[in-house]
């Protein structure tokens, strides 16, 4: 199945649910990131009738680099000060559910918070059971993103990974919490500022303060 497709079909499915509004804005504004930046000149392909979703977004980022500097870091700053983003496998029942942080993902959060001088002290939920988080300076030695000084995709990669765990988890079936809420909201707010330095029209964008009205509207 079409990647792509699936991530709209997501976008379907979690509207009957009780989301938070954030959940249902993030599907909608990378939806339109994808729609009006992406797929019209990067996009990869599994084969002839199925797009890979990952692959493309990737390929954007690893284009539109040179946004960087221009780019509103502010709620990209937030997201980073924040323990890692976890990739949470539902099991069968609680105890079977499995959590890890995948290495893109430590190297992306590792690396831009060292250039958004992000001190590893202040981590908010740095002592939470099952963080990964050291407490320590990061080591950029075998970091990819750090070899390739490429930040923007750094960045591109932690949405992708909040998109992932959206539609793997869809978090709210079983863990809705108050962190999956900020990680969207503030999510929204990042893709809304790469839209505004791609010369996109943020107010026809879902921002936060139009979610609730869209979340009665879907």
């Amino acid at each position: 199945m079409d990647s792509h497709d699936v991530t709209l079909r997501m976008q379907r499915k979690i509207r009957p649910y009780d989301h938070p509004p954030s959940f249902s804005a993030f599907f909608s504004n990378w939806i339109q990131l994808l729609q009006s930046h992406v797929f019209p000149r990067y996009v990869v392909r599994f084969n002839d009738q199925r797009v890979n979703e990952g692959a493309t977004i990737r390929a954007f980022a690893v284009a539109m680099e040179s946004i960087w500097p221009s780019l509103n870091k502010l709620a990209l700053t937030e997201l980073v000060r924040h323990r890692y983003i976890r990739t949470h496998v539902l099991g069968s029942g609680r105890d079977a559910d499995t959590e890890f942080v995948p290495d893109k993902v430590r190297w992306a959060t590792d690396y831009l918070r060292v250039g958004l001088a992000v001190s590893p002290e202040i981590i908010v939920g740095r002592d939470d059971p099952n963080s990964f988080e050291t407490g320590l300076p990061p080591d950029l030695s075998s970091n990819s993103f750090a070899r390739t000084r490429t930040p923007f995709s750094a960045a591109v990669t932690l949405l992708y990974q909040i998109r992932c765990n959206l539609f793997h988890g869809v978090k709210g079936f079983r863990n809705r919490s108050a962190r999956d809420e900020l990680l969207t909201t503030l999510g929204v707010q990042i893709i809304c500022d790469i839209a505004e330095c791609l010369g996109e029209n943020v107010e026809q964008m879902v921002g936060p303060e139009r979610r609730e009205r869209i979340s009665h509207q879907t």
